[in-house]
């Protein structure tokens, strides 16, 4: 019954796993590669001194060369005018001194000490070089090998090896990208159609910054995958494994650890169906009425749920599942119990027969004996009386002193007055303490008045044990 439909849950939950470690994978290569894209997404080229940088936040350049503990920055912001920052060492020399000087060939660039910029560690020059002295600025910057740098008296070179790849790398960007503000030699013209991928330097870019353009190393395709647009594919990534796991793979999965806790149940009921046929027979009798009284029927019911189906979800970690399954379970119990069928006509005579069980179709010595029995599962000293001389008891047990007389009545009507006068009359003569009548079936109401004027205890057989209890304690 449930094969066909495991192969097919099998299957849907291998998918389901498939596709939450396809997610799962892509995050983690996210978290990974999210650094390193926010560490040089901005990086136009590198070079062992000087290295240049696109900020997109604020629309900046940033090209610097670093040499004997000195940074020189040359920054470029769209609509402002370049400015020339330096950042050295604090020392006496450079604490006493306000200004610092650039030196490039016969060229010289006086920066002024920013305060607000300069600690006990670091001080911070800086000049603003007018728009129209750029060009001529970065012609000197990449045709010589290296400038120095005066702080007070003492001078100190700087390497300019580097410059013309990372100054070709923010013109191949300013061109590529069409980014508009910037001063010539950084300026370009607008176009309608933006070129998609970034190009080689042109020949008009050479004229301008010398003779070693062909060494720019780019990143422009780091440039366009910022950080921004890797921590937007990293959330769209979790939205979409939260979806995928939230209203496809939660649904599928509890659907199928259901099925599962289902096919479960039913395999127990089955295997336990021969029995709960014998317990329906058992319980399940008739009133005054001719209604069917459930009552202890109802209880076994209760009983076999919680002692064999609960169990074996809880053995298997679905017990959470047993809400939506237990109308499916009282079914399954109450169609096993009616419908199960002997395997041969031995088996079904077995079934109604002898006194270890109770049947209706069993005998009523048998019946004697099953109540009997009874009372010695629990410990007491119980023993059948002879049919012919049994003087109105058919069981007679003891323990601890106390002595009681039983009437056993396998009826399938109501049990009538003459059975409470029998055991009452039993009572005196078997000297017992207390006097009981045991049926399947219920009692007149003759019956129940006389019981309680002569004080005869009329009990169904479920509840002798019960009751025998009571009276030890």
């Amino acid at each position: 019954m449930f094969l066909a439909e495991d192969y097919v849950s099998v299957n849907v939950q291998m998918v389901c796993i498939m596709i939450l470690l396809f997610i799962r994978i892509v995050l983690v290569i996210g978290a990974f590669v999210c650094p390193f894209y926010a560490t040089y997404a901005g990086t136009l080229n590198v070079s062992d001194l000087w290295r240049s940088e696109f900020n997109d936040s604020d629309q900046s350049f940033e090209i610097k060369g670093h040499e004997n503990g000195l940074v020189l920055s040359l920054i470029l912001k769209a609509g402002r005018s370049p400015i020339i920052r330096l950042n050295c060492p604090a020392d006496d020399i450079g604490q006493n001194s306000d200004i610092a000087t650039l030196s490039i060939d016969d060229t010289s660039l006086i920066l002024q000490k920013i305060v607000t910029l300069s600690n006990a560690q670091s001080l911070t020059y800086q000049s603003v070089i007018g728009s129209n002295s750029l060009k001529d600025f970065i012609h000197r910057l990449t045709s010589q090998k290296e400038a120095f740098i005066y702080v007070g008296e003492r001078g100190t070179p700087l390497s300019l090896q580097g410059t013309t790849p990372a100054i070709s790398a923010v013109l191949n960007y300013v061109t590529v990208n069409h980014v508009a503000g910037f001063p010539v030699p950084f300026e370009v013209e607008a176009v309608q159609e933006p070129v998609a991928q970034p190009a080689a330097p042109t020949a008009s870019n050479e004229s301008r910054l010398g003779p070693d353009q062909g060494k720019t190393e780019t990143r422009q395709e780091q440039s366009d995958w910022g950080p921004g647009y890797i921590i937007l594919l990293i959330i769209a990534f979790l939205l979409l494994y939260l979806f995928v796991y939230k209203v496809i793979v939660k649904p599928v999965m509890r659907r199928l650890r259901i099925r599962k806790a289902k096919r479960l149940c039913f395999e127990e009921i089955q295997n336990q169906a021969k029995i709960l046929y014998i317990k329906r027979k058992q319980l399940l009798y008739k009133d005054d009425y001719g209604s069917n009284v459930y009552k202890y029927w109802d209880k076994e019911i209760e009983y076999f749920i919680n002692s064999r189906i609960k169990p074996l979800l809880c053995d298997n970690n679905l017990i959470e599942y047993f809400y939506f399954l237990e109308d499916y379970v009282d079914e399954q119990i109450i169609h096993a119990s009616i419908y199960y069928e002997p395997s041969s006509l031995e088996e079904e005579e077995s079934l109604v027969t002898g006194s270890d069980a109770y049947h209706p179709n069993m005998s009523p010595h048998d019946y004697e004996e099953f109540c009997a029995k009874l009372l010695r599962r629990v410990g007491w000293e119980a023993q059948t009386t002879v049919a012919s001389g049994d003087q109105g008891a058919d069981v007679v047990a003891s323990k601890n002193n106390i002595r009681l007389v039983i009437q056993c009545k396998l009826y399938a009507q109501p049990v009538g007055n003459k059975a409470v006068q029998e055991v009452n009359a039993a009572r005196s003569h078997y000297v017992a303490n207390y006097a009981v009548v045991v049926s399947n079936a219920d009692y007149t109401r003759s019956a129940r008045q006389l019981a309680s004027s002569t004080n005869v205890k009329l009990l169904h057989h479920e509840e002798l044990q019960q009751y025998v209890h009571s009276l030890e304690v």
